[in-house]
């Protein structure tokens, strides 16, 4: 038997790739909206970061990932049902624990495109920062080169389930190109994990961003950090050991998101690049003291940008955010 293991790597990547652009075409918008209560507030102004929390620790959907790998578990169902070499079997049957041994290494930090989102107000915090869309693609996991990207989620199982199903055809189609000869010898076993590995990885640009249609009314973006895929390395766990000193378990299990700093030989340094472009009270809230605080950090740390209270709502209004 022979791999053509470059050829097979490209193949699907291409696939992956065609199937998230069909997935995730919405144009980013360019500013993204993150809610969160005071102290988070207060965290984000203090240390000019945000915190991608990890998939395995996320508080309101403890199945994150799952509901994913259950599509794409069904999806492999299907294909191995079809008959496919030994090989090519043994890769699909091992992809979706892959992908879910991932949760513990992939970590998001969430946005909303509305800027006056009634839900995220009633549901998510009484805090609202405005960002660009370009400063969030600029954020780094301390000086390590994650590998993370930023895109809508998709709240409609049956979206996910074509997509995954177009792609998975082509690469059965790439492996019955770039996998020749019989399947046998002792080795055989071995020959599996690695592109299974590769593949399962591969996958999370298109797994880590759906969710169960329950959270729909979220119209959530997200911004996923992971260590780098590794994809055809033959030491693959050192991407994950390279990764793990900067994943921090206070409070919950998460990696700090900082811009990158422009440095400069012979020039003095400079103060550093503010991520935060604006900051709005909830109109259900007009905590005075609370505002003085953030304002009184805001100031202190030059973010350039004062917290405003948004206009506050007519009776009605609020009793139809409150239910």
């Amino acid at each position: 038997m022979r791999i053509y293991n470059a050829s097979l790597i490209e193949a699907m990547c291409v696939s992956i790739e065609e199937c998230a652009r069909r997935l995730f075409s919405q144009q980013i918008p360019q500013t993204l909206y993150h809610y969160t209560d005071i102290e988070g507030a207060k965290g984000i102004i203090q240390s000019n970061a945000l915190w991608g929390t990890c998939l395995a620790n996320q508080r309101k959907d403890a199945s994150e990932l799952q509901d994913a790998i259950q599509v794409i578990r069904e999806e492999i169902d299907t294909v191995v049902n079809k008959g496919l070499p030994p090989l090519s079997k043994a890769i699909f049957e091992s992809i979706s624990v892959v992908l879910d041994s991932r949760r513990k290494w992939s970590f998001i930090t969430c946005f909303c495109g509305d800027e006056y989102s009634q839900h995220h107000w009633c549901k998510h915090g009484k805090y609202r920062f405005g960002i660009s869309s370009s400063q969030l693609l600029n954020l780094r996991c301390g000086d390590y080169k994650a590998t993370h990207w930023l895109q809508p989620v998709i709240y409609h199982r049956e979206t996910l389930r074509h997509a995954i199903r177009d792609c998975f055809e082509q690469i059965v189609a790439a492996q019955t190109q770039y996998i020749t000869g019989d399947y046998g010898g002792p080795w055989m076993p071995a020959m599996s994990p690695p592109r299974t590995r590769d593949l399962a990885q591969l996958l999370l640009r298109v797994a880590a961003s759906f969710k169960n249609e329950v959270f729909a009314n979220d119209k959530e973006w997200r911004l996923f950090f992971c260590p780098n895929l590794a994809i055809g390395s033959t030491a693959p766990n050192m991407a994950d050991e390279d990764f793990e000193p900067y994943i921090k378990t206070d409070k919950v299990m998460h990696v700090e998101l900082r811009l990158r700093q422009p440095f400069e030989f012979f020039l003095p340094p400079r103060p550093p690049v503010q991520l935060i472009k604006s900051v709005c009270q909830s109109p259900l809230h007009n905590e005075e003291t609370e505002r003085e605080t953030l304002n009184g950090l805001l100031r202190s740390y030059g973010a350039g940008v004062l917290c405003e209270r948004t206009m506050p709502m007519d009776e009605k209004d609020q009793a139809a955010l409150r239910s």
